[in-house]
């Protein structure tokens, strides 16, 4: 004998309703109805290439807070000649802080040790920039030499599928064309 007592199961506007009752009247799908495509996967990481040093552009830059912590995405373009050409990769940094709503060329906040501001004190001393006015303003302006690497373990360690790893810049090596200007 079946119980009507259910409440946690019936997830029908009608309580009086069980699973049970539900499953014969075909109201719900069984399990062994449901389809192994009928998932639809928005996007994996990104574009796969081969890990090396590359020339890239720099188009533009996102902030958003992703984990809990605020970040900026460093979006460049490969101008290098060959397979790779046109393929947009993107470095990420943690910032201190977001000024404003996080999006496309928003503004951020860092400190006097972070990565971001370290890579562009290399790349900017030999023009003689002051590193408390640094911008990615003058990146457009200039090519630079990157090195890619490919991302083969997730945020908790664990190795990637080879269909889920995907490319991103590792450093900054140098600033091959160009002059950066303020």
């Amino acid at each position: 004998m079946r119980q009507k007592n259910s409440s946690a199961l019936a997830a029908t506007s009608d309580p009086s309703h069980t699973v049970l009752d539900r499953l014969e009247s075909n109201t719900i799908t069984m399990l062994e109805e449901v389809k192994l495509n009928d998932i639809v996967v928005e996007s994996f990481g990104g574009p796969l290439i081969k890990p090396g040093e590359y020339e890239v552009q720099y188009t533009h830059h996102e902030t958003h807070v992703a984990f809990g912590t605020p970040k900026v995405f460093v979006h460049f373009q490969i101008v290098s000649v060959g397979p790779a050409h046109g393929t947009r990769l993107y470095r990420a940094f943690r910032v201190s802080e977001l000024i404003g709503k996080p999006g496309k060329n928003g503004r951020f906040k860092l400190k006097k040790r972070n990565e971001l501001l370290l890579e562009l004190c290399r790349l900017y001393q030999s023009e003689g920039l002051r590193p408390d006015r640094v911008s990615l303003r003058p990146l457009k302006n200039i090519i630079l030499k990157v090195k890619v690497r490919t991302v083969i373990k997730d945020y908790r360690q664990k190795p990637l599928p080879e269909v889920m790893q995907y490319s991103v810049i590792g450093e900054f090596i140098s600033i091959e064309a160009g002059v950066l200007s303020t």
